[in-house]
């Protein structure tokens, strides 16, 4: 889970039909998403060149416009604006495959710099490659496309 100090209210997991990994949704609320993202960039701040960047499962429609004080900007919507810049896609990554679609920007970027500025940001590991299992005690191997990861980042 990421940015939570705070008790978890509750929590609860359902395993996916799908998953040959044997992945699961785990769900727990926990309070105040915001609170927490203004407390890390205030105990940041006291720096002059930082990057906070990573999967924060931040919704803009749940938790609203992430929380930067002055100074502070967020690469993707800086350096490529009007671009969705979705890291969670169950259209484009496979793995992700599923009966819904949801497509939204999870992960960020923000920094203030100083001493540097950036000049151009990309989202990596949308490549698939190739896995295989074999089954113990079977000669059958499946093998297809995976991604390195559930988020692009």
């Amino acid at each position: 889970m990421q940015l939570s100090n705070l008790p978890i209210k509750c929590y609860s997991c359902k395993p996916f039909n799908n998953s040959i990994m044997g992945r699961e949704l785990c769900i727990a609320e926990v309070e105040v998403h915001t609170v927490q993202a203004r407390e890390a960039v205030k105990f940041l701040e006291k720096n002059q060149n930082v990057i906070f960047c990573g999967d924060m499962n931040w919704d803009d429609k749940l938790d609203g416009q992430f929380p930067l004080s002055d100074g502070w900007i967020d690469a993707w919507t800086e350096l490529r604006p009007g671009e969705v810049g979705w890291t969670y896609d169950t259209k484009s990554n496979k793995m992700l495959s599923g009966n819904r679609t949801l497509q939204k920007r999870l992960d960020r970027f923000v920094c203030k710099l100083r001493d540097f500025k950036i000049s151009e940001i990309e989202m990596i590991g949308m490549d698939a490659i190739t896995w295989s299992i074999t089954y113990q005690g079977k000669e059958n191997e499946k093998t297809g496309p995976k991604y390195g990861a559930s988020c692009f980042t």
